[in-house]
């Protein structure tokens, strides 16, 4: 598994979903985002992150590709997408995450987070809580059988 921007094997790899409401002219719509991506280690708790996924909110769906980082406990992504209609976007995530007492699951909030839409600007507020799931990527180096060593 290979970040497209790092040339070195990831240190993990996530998938989640979160949902909630996205906020347009003060009427709040369902929506949710489900993201998968890799995360590489940059030391002293910092982490790179990448991850593709999809929106929706109301009746738009939109598949995104994101990029972002990971500090203490801190969590934000951005990126870009088009919706169903053809309308571009942009998205800014920024939340918070804790592990939760099932193994390798954290909650996520993603709570300063919104879609600004490309042709005219405007941002639409999202609120939005889910789980993640981490799996740690664990390299092996093969082992070499050892040969036998006749009987003499």
């Amino acid at each position: 598994v290979r970040d497209k921007n790092i040339d070195k094997v990831a240190d993990l790899k996530y998938s989640g979903k979160t949902s909630g409401w996205a906020i347009l002219g003060g009427t709040a719509f369902p929506s949710s985002i489900g993201i998968s991506g890799e995360g590489h280690n940059q030391g002293n708790g910092n982490w790179r992150i990448t991850a593709i996924g999809d929106i929706s909110v109301a009746d738009r769906t939109a598949k995104l590709d994101m990029t972002g980082h990971v500090k203490g406990n801190q969590i934000t992504l951005q990126g870009t997408g088009t919706l169903n209609d053809g309308t571009a976007i942009k998205i800014h995530i920024k939340g918070h995450y804790a592990a939760t007492s099932n193994t390798n699951e954290f909650a996520i909030a993603f709570t300063n987070s919104h879609i600004q839409y490309m042709d005219n600007g405007a941002r639409m507020p999202l609120m939005q809580v889910g789980t993640v799931t981490v799996t740690p990527i664990v390299n092996t180096v093969p082992v070499e059988p050892v040969p036998a060593v006749p009987a003499q």
